[in-house]
């Protein structure tokens, strides 16, 4: 498991349970927010899910971290600043974790107290 302070990168691919951040060497991580699921981005739910990430992300921009398990082949990789190939990662070139705000906030629990998603 991986636990590092990272910074948010607005992508506007990303959705309410996804979100881009970077860390190590600025590479970008898409991670996939676990335990939970909100509604797909093309929807007005979706939509309401995505803004509540992203104004959650800016508000706590120097106080964010990200937690996630990686491949051990890709975890290598990075820690030696080596380039990655695409076809080692998992679906949809995400790692699936947590994003941290603050010490004890999880971003998925937000989205669930907000209502913007469910737990799975």
């Amino acid at each position: 498991m991986i636990h590092l302070p990272c910074r948010w990168i607005n992508r506007r691919r990303d959705d309410g349970d996804t979100v881009s951040v970077t860390m190590i060497s600025n590479f970008l991580w898409r991670v996939r927010l676990r335990d939970i699921d909100c509604p797909e981005r093309n929807t007005q739910e979706g939509i309401a899910a995505k803004h509540f990430t992203e104004s959650v992300l800016e508000e706590a921009a120097s106080e964010l971290s990200a937690e996630f398990l990686v491949p051990h082949k890709i975890r290598s990789m990075v820690w030696r600043c080596e380039p990655i190939n695409l076809l080692d990662w998992p679906s949809f070139n995400r790692v699936v974790g947590d994003i941290w705000v603050g010490e004890s906030n999880r971003l998925s629990e937000l989205l669930v107290a907000a209502g913007h998603a469910k737990r799975t």
